[in-house]
């Protein structure tokens, strides 16, 4: 079985699926794609996404596929493509792992080394893209695959920002991170 690609389309992941002879080839026009590496390279489109994929990876175990589309959504989904989960990188929440307060005085207050409040809040006033950052969305699975990261482009008027959200092995969010100067994919 093939698949017409549209001619602008191009290769945005690729994962290996060593136990079933193939890759996985995501195509920025939303198709997810099978090739066989053995059977002279059969392809077989396994998905379509319509918003456009910008990142995929597989989990250590080779169990679940994490996909983030163009509109900014990661879709958790199985080895038989079904989707598990599906949660928007818009959202303002922290994630599950937000620190509860114990009563130790304001953040503000607190020793920060040389850099000091005044220095700590300049810095995240100045929280934009590194020169050269290619803006592209990745994805990366923990070595035990129990969370994994997505690192993207904050869409914002003015000033862009890198911010990377961690999420959980079933792709609830876990944390966020601060917006920071310096913080590369």
């Amino acid at each position: 079985v093939g698949c017409v690609l549209p001619p602008s389309s191009t290769c945005v992941g690729l994962c290996p699926v060593p136990d079933l002879s193939s890759v996985l080839l995501a195509m920025s026009s939303g198709q997810l794609l099978q090739v066989a590496t053995e059977d002279c390279g059969q392809v077989e489109e396994v998905g379509c996404v319509q918003a456009g994929i910008a990142a995929i990876d597989i989990s250590p175990d080779l169990e679940l596929i994490t996909l983030v589309t163009g509109d900014l959504k990661v879709i958790t989904m199985t080895r038989d493509y079904l989707p598990a989960q599906e949660v928007s990188l818009h959202e303002t929440q922290f994630g599950e792992g937000e620190q509860v307060s114990l009563g130790w005085g304001r953040k503000e207050t607190q020793f920060h080394g040389r850099e000091g409040k005044e220095g700590r809040a300049a810095a995240r006033e100045q929280a934009r893209l590194e020169e050269g950052d290619d803006q592209r969305v990745r994805v990366s699975w923990r070595g035990d695959g129990q969370m994994f990261a997505v690192s993207y482009v904050v869409p914002s008027v003015g000033e862009e920002r890198r911010c990377v959200k961690v999420f959980t092995r079933e792709g609830s969010l876990y944390s966020t991170s601060e917006s920071l100067a310096g913080l590369c994919h």
